[in-house]
């Protein structure tokens, strides 16, 4: 065996372990959080709703916050950690009709909602992306992964992966993740100073 081919094998090793480390990277499991675990399913958001009876959307948002490194006061997001930052910013509190522009702050972008059925081909496109698309169920909500045939393949806040028919939903709440994420209200000030 001459040196020359030895390099090219040493090479060929070198560009395939580099591929499949972005790869499996890429396909890491992403999180799946039930929103009435003990660890934080009794944690009060409002007066009248703990994180297990009307903490979904929390739950979700936790979800795709983790599956992003994007963290919550400095530690990993999850239910407990994000619902504990919506109680401390009185997110429920605000007059505002819906708290989804709140994880503008964590580096979610809310970019809006929209009706399933009369935007579908919108939705489809924002999720072949790669974008973060939300929908809420019976009692719980759904992180959309992708599509399969007539269903929405999701992860719900009861824990499990599972499919969710279309024509069951009737709205989904899109994000894209923020190219750049806002540490402080100081910084926000001499970005709004730079852009006026």
């Amino acid at each position: 065996i001459n040196a020359e081919y030895m390099g090219n094998r040493k090479m060929k090793f070198v560009i395939l372990s580099f591929v499949c480390g972005v790869i499996c990277s890429a396909a890491q499991e992403k999180a799946i959080f039930n929103q009435c675990d003990q660890q934080w399913g009794d944690l009060k958001i409002t007066d009248d709703f703990t994180l297990c009876s009307g903490g979904g959307f929390i739950t979700a948002a936790a979800m795709v916050l983790n599956d992003r490194g994007l963290q919550v006061k400095g530690q990993d997001s999850n239910p407990k950690t994000l619902g504990q930052w919506f109680i401390d910013k009185g997110v429920y509190k605000q007059k505002e009709e819906y708290p989804f522009p709140a994880l503008n702050d964590l580096g979610l972008n809310y970019k809006g909602i929209l009706n399933v059925l009369y935007s579908y081909s919108i939705i489809k496109k924002f999720i072949q992306e790669g974008h973060i698309v939300l929908v809420p169920g019976h009692g719980v909500w759904y992180v959309v992964d992708g599509i399969s045939g007539e269903d929405f393949v999701v992860r719900s806040t009861d824990g499990s992966k599972t499919q969710h028919a279309i024509e069951e939903c009737s709205y989904a709440i899109l994000f894209k993740v923020a190219v750049k994420k806002i540490e402080s209200q100081d910084e926000q000030l001499k970005l709004e100073n730079v852009s006026n």
